[in-house]
């Protein structure tokens, strides 16, 4: 018998940056652990075990810039790649035997599999075939005295047979808690993250895969390591007449400039549209005619507030085709509204809003909820600057008040963001009766079927909806129409084309499609951010001008994207 080939299981932790809404730097520390799940198709085993394996992990810590959903508080520069190490099987060159990292021999006839990254099995076999699960740490940061920690997958299908169900185990820090899961559910077990496949994307079809992530608060940092890998096998896909595996490439997607869907809403500025209300599932001008706003979202206004000023909103006006802005003004611990530099910070939410009006633009006043997770944190807050922020601008058709932008972790729509609405809408409507409201939703402005399901009882109030195109695909814009056929006002008060963390690769194809739901239901959207910061989701690059005269080699991929596909609208 020949010895079985050594297998070695590397590794290797690096950091890189996931940006999503508006955040501050953080110390992030990366790290990925990959398992695979082998199957052998074989009619017989006649070899004995022998293998080894050996495990090695490095980490290293490096402090990076992190413009995500859940802000870290500080900027610096960050750090642009990330590895993935993945366990793979060895193969003899004698015909009778093959080694391979499994927990357990595997055979066509087998409808599940586990695997973890330190058990190995001899079958006799001459072809392999993985499913493999990827987890990355993309960022971590201190809350409250514990570490947040953004981790990352993908689960990968590259065997020549459908999944239609998957889960794995990733081992946590001690003291781990759930802030929030996107495309998966989880519950913590002990020290051990139990992870499983969502109910839209647990069919992984041959050669396909899906992408998932969470963040997790623990007592300190960790490395992930990933095991028990388990997943249930479908039916193998027909061969087609063309000697295919039966799946088709998906259909090109036409530019910008050839996307089909046009809204049907009036699309002007106040001058044109004046006050604007909510008539059933839509927001419609002084004469009670559709209307659809399109527009940019500054990046937080205290830490990028070169960029909330009168030239970059004309440019953006004329030249990008935009006829409203949102202020993001942070309000959580140590992200700006609640320290000394308040009195700051509303100074320059009033100046912008000053220039908006003075450009005939509309203008969001956002409450950027989001470190804070639950609005009632800073309620008291809240209150004072809303009955403020309506008296100055009661006359003025123009402002738009959004009262929470990202209620998450474990803010709740009956428990915390339904009641603060309650509050205080009323203060808003003492001055400004018949201004729009925006209002968050659980889970990053992601669930409006709570609200849905317990809307709340005021006129002109609308209901925040927040994606990422990469990210959030067709489950959720079939929340979106579903919600919308019901009679609720959605509101797209911020959304990128790369993924939820702000980072990644912009997904231009499934970002159409959004366009194409929201121009098809007048639905109006902001984009997220307004920024020179060195991330995907900003639109300008680092050292871009000020004035708004930039020319394409100062916008970034996602800039350049999105200002020729709204100046052709």
């Amino acid at each position: 018998m020949k010895k079985a080939k050594r297998i070695i299981a590397g590794v290797i932790a690096c950091a890189i940056a996931l940006c999503a809404c508006g955040n501050n730097a953080a110390e992030t520390t990366a790290g990925t652990e990959e398992t695979s799940v082998i199957t052998e198709e074989q009619a017989e085993t006649t070899a004995d075990t022998s293998a080894e394996q050996t495990e090695t992990t490095t980490a290293d810590t490096v402090e990076q810039t992190e413009e995500t959903t859940t802000a870290p508080v500080t900027e610096t520069e960050q750090p642009t790649e990330s590895q993935t190490a993945e366990v793979t099987a060895s193969e003899e060159s004698a015909p009778e035997e093959t080694t391979a990292v499994t927990t357990a021999a595997a055979t066509a006839a087998t409808t599940t599999a586990a695997a973890t990254t330190t058990a190995a099995a001899t079958t006799k076999s001459d072809k392999k075939e993985t499913i493999t699960v990827s987890v990355t740490v993309s960022n971590t940061w201190e809350e409250g005295g514990k570490v947040c920690t953004q981790l990352d997958g993908v689960v990968k299908n590259t065997t020549s047979k459908n999944i239609t169900s998957w889960s794995f185990d990733v081992s946590l820090g001690k003291g781990a808690e759930i802030n929030q899961v996107w495309n998966c559910n989880a519950k913590v077990s002990g020290n051990s993250l139990k992870v499983s496949n969502a109910d839209y994307n647990g069919e992984v079809a041959a050669g396909a895969e899906t992408t998932f992530g969470g963040i997790v608060k623990t007592d300190s940092k960790f490395t992930p390591t990933v095991s028990g890998a388990d997943v249930t096998e479908g039916s193998t896909p027909e061969k087609s007449d063309s000697g295919d595996n039966g799946t088709t490439a998906p259909e090109t997607d036409p530019d910008p400039a050839d996307i089909e869907v046009e809204s049907t809403g009036k699309y002007g500025l106040v001058s044109e549209c004046g006050q604007l209300s909510v008539k059933g599932a839509d927001l419609v001008d002084k004469n009670g005619d559709k209307v659809q706003l399109r527009g940019i979202s500054t990046h937080g206004i205290q830490w990028f507030p070169q960029f909330a000023n009168k030239d970059v909103f004309k440019t953006l006006r004329d030249d990008w085709n935009v006829n409203v802005i949102r202020l993001a003004m942070y309000t959580g611990n140590g992200e700006g509204y609640n320290d000394s530099t308040k009195a700051g910070i509303e100074k320059t939410v009033q100046d912008a809003v000053d220039a908006a009006i003075e450009l005939d633009m509309y203008v969001i006043v956002d409450w950027h909820i989001l470190q804070d997770q639950s609005p009632q944190v800073m309620k008291k807050d809240a209150l004072r600057f809303f009955k403020y922020m309506s008296k100055k601008y009661a006359e003025y058709p123009n402002v738009i008040y959004e009262i929470c932008n990202e209620p998450n972790g474990y803010a709740t729509w009956d428990g915390d963001i339904k009641p603060y609405a309650e509050e205080v809408i009323p203060v808003i409507r003492k001055n400004a009766p018949n201004a729009v409201v925006i209002v968050g939703t659980p889970t990053w402005s992601q669930d409006i079927d709570k609200a849905l399901a317990n809307p709340l009882d005021f006129d002109n109030v609308m209901y925040a909806l927040h994606y990422y195109a990469a990210t959030h695909t067709d489950w959720l814009r079939q929340r979106v129409q579903d919600c919308y056929d019901k009679g609720l006002p959605i509101f797209v008060s911020e959304f990128g084309m790369c993924d939820a963390s702000g980072g990644g690769g912009n997904d231009f194809a499934q970002a159409k499609k959004w366009f194409n739901l929201l121009d098809k239901l007048d639905i109006s959207y902001v984009a997220w951010a307004m920024a020179d910061k060195n991330e995907t989701c900003c639109l300008l690059k680092p050292g871009a001008s000020t004035d708004g005269k930039w020319d394409d080699s100062e916008l970034n991929e996602s800039g350049k994207w999105l200002k020729e596909f709204l100046s052709k609208k």
